[in-house]
Parts: C-alpha cells; structure tokens; sequence
C-alpha cells in the first residue's frame, strides 16, 4: 500500500504540473520553441507516459506532453528547465478505491521511472528558439 501512495503522490504532482499549462499569473508575453524526441528506459521506449517541462526562472508557464510508443512533442517555453518524465504500470495486484464495504477495486500501478527523472529530477534542458530533437535515454 505504501508504494501505491508513493506513486499516487508522484501522479499527482506530474498532472498538477501539466495542469498549470497556460498557468502563469503574468501580462507579459513568452516565447517557445516546439521540442520533439524519443524518450527510452534501459534502451526501451517507454510506451505511455508523461513529460513536463518547468521554467527555472518561475515566470513562464509548465508545459508537457504525453509520451506515446516512446515519442512525445511539445511546445515548450525558451530558457533553463527541469523536465520531469514519468509512466507507471500495472502490478497485477488490486485494492479498494475507498475504505467502504461496497468499493470498487482497481488495479495498483507503480511508478517504472526512478525518482531522480521526476519528483527529484536532476534532468534540465536549454530550450533555444531552434527547433530541436531531445532524446531522452534514462538508466535505472
């Protein structure tokens, strides 16, 4: 049960993050570039997933995207950001949604990204106004 918090906590934040796209409580106009590329784990295309990209400077909004068969494209605002990059997967094992006697069940997922490509991501990129390929080959 414990793990299912754990990713539940770290869902949360990645789709809070996205939920912030357009977010940013400012007039002033911002500039982006569109950035496309794969995104692998241990050299396999992760299949479903997220990725986020956050401002360094905190003045432009949170973009991301979804990752699908691997491959993720976005628009994402110029400057220094973090990225974070998650996709979670079935452990087969199913629990009560709520603590009530007639709650449905569903499946228990786990996060398959370590930590420190997402809720402690040490991943930043430069977004430049050229249009450029950012592949992304995480390790375990």
């Amino acid at each position: 049960m414990q793990t299912w918090r754990k990713t539940s906590v770290a869902v949360t934040v990645l789709f809070a993050g996205l939920a912030c796209v357009g977010c940013g409580g400012t007039d002033k106009p911002f500039k982006t570039a569109r950035l496309a590329g794969t995104v692998k784990l241990d050299g396999e295309s992760i299949e479903n997933g997220t990725i986020s990209f956050v401002p360094e400077d905190g003045q432009s909004p949170t973009t991301g995207a979804v990752i699908q068969g691997g491959k993720y494209a976005v628009e994402a605002p110029l400057g220094r950001t973090k990225i974070l990059i998650s996709a979670v997967r079935g452990t087969g094992r199913m629990q009560k949604a709520y603590d009530t006697p007639d709650s449905p069940t569903m499946e228990i997922t786990e996060e398959i990204v370590p930590a420190r490509y997402n809720v402690a991501t040490t991943l930043e990129h430069d977004v430049t106004e050229k249009k450029s390929d950012s592949d992304f080959d995480l390790k375990r």
